[in-house]
């Protein structure tokens, strides 16, 4: 098993911002993954976060599966997306080392 993580916070004059990040590697095919972070600016609170879960089914072939909440859920200038929240799904085949196919819906 692999664990590695952080935890980073910011102060601005206008704006403090806490975040972090947690990745693991399971049972030698399962990997989890964690990050996000909360801000506090001009009295608003609001939070992003990513949960994400990849698992390698054989040697070619792996999918994985990421959950996306936008505290916002509005457009702001790094992240153009009016949800709440996402989900993505994928699928990777590896065809040689350097071909890879990517699916994603």
């Amino acid at each position: 098993m692999i664990f590695m993580g952080e935890l980073n916070q910011t102060l601005f004059s206008s704006q403090q911002v806490f975040g972090g990040s947690l990745q693991a590697d399971l049972f030698d095919n399962l990997g989890i993954r964690a990050e996000g972070h909360s801000s506090k600016q001009a009295g608003q609170d609001t939070s992003e976060w990513v949960l994400g879960l990849e698992q390698r089914l054989n040697a070619d072939t792996t999918w994985s599966a990421e959950w996306f909440y936008h505290g916002a859920a509005a457009i702001t200038l790094h992240l153009p997306y009016a949800g709440k929240q996402y989900l993505a799904l994928g699928l990777t085949y590896q065809f040689t080392p350097l071909l890879l196919a990517n699916f994603l819906h």
